[in-house]
């Protein structure tokens, strides 16, 4: 059972008062909690956005986009960790998040993803971290390294803007560097169409359904045939 973080926080500043060994009492007596009375309505925690740098993935399924992510929120101290449908999302990556805050019984604190925007990460050791994540297909760690030494904050502009500079770093070829170039097109296609699915009211988990079946081609498919999408893809329909 999830507990509403909200009605949580009330209790406890209620109980702190009480609490001994130098912990809260609510977390020793949970059964304090509940059951509440009838009437009493669990306040609803407002909507917060978060925005900060992937620091770590802690779990993802590529085939329903959830991911558990630890997030380096900007202006706080600790990390935040972001649960939901998120789709493919990396170390290093810049994400910004809405949602709510939630208590899970086994993981504790976490913070509720209902919509992201994903941006490009900032500074070296972020740009590192997200080219060393495997997303760009012909970018290693080692390559990764030599990328950014070579470019330095500049790395992913030159990989967008002018990638025939890459040839100038030791390990690229003519070969490797078509391959790049098409991995961070599919990439680019991937993320403009994850904004289009969105635009569209259709939730995270199926727009991620609709780029795991048909990848970069996803746009192609959807304004060549939609209808195909509900032949395809389970969940999909149209109103007739």
């Amino acid at each position: 059972m999830l507990l509403n973080v909200c009605l949580i926080v009330n209790i406890h500043i209620k109980l702190c008062s009480d609490t001994q060994h130098h912990r809260p009492l609510l977390f020793r007596e949970k059964h304090l909690i509940f059951p509440q009375a009838d009437h009493e309505k669990v306040p609803e925690c407002p909507m917060e956005k978060l925005k900060g740098e992937v620091r770590r993935v802690a779990f993802s399924n590529p085939e329903t986009g959830f991911a558990v992510a630890e997030v380096e929120v900007n202006g706080e101290i600790l990390p935040a960790t972001i649960v939901g449908n998120i789709g493919d999302v990396f170390a290093g990556q810049t994400i910004e998040v809405q949602g709510k805050w939630e208590i899970h019984p086994k993981f504790g604190r976490r913070f509720r993803v209902e919509s992201y925007q994903k941006e490009l990460p900032h500074g070296r050791r972020a740009i590192i971290k997200y080219l060393r994540s495997g997303l760009i297909e012909g970018i290693g760690p080692v390559l990764a390294e030599k990328i950014v030494a070579k470019f330095g904050d500049q790395a992913l502009e030159v990989i967008d803007k002018r990638p025939q500079e890459l040839l100038r770093v030791h390990g690229v070829g003519k070969k490797r560097l078509e391959m790049i170039k098409r991995a961070w097109e599919e990439q680019k296609e991937i993320s403009s169409l994850m904004v289009l699915l969105k635009d569209h009211d259709l939730g995270t988990a199926v727009a991620t359904k609709i780029i795991r079946k048909y990848g970069h081609k996803a746009m192609a498919v959807i304004t060549k045939n939609p209808y195909r999408l509900a032949q395809d893809i389970h969940g999909i329909g149209f109103k007739t």
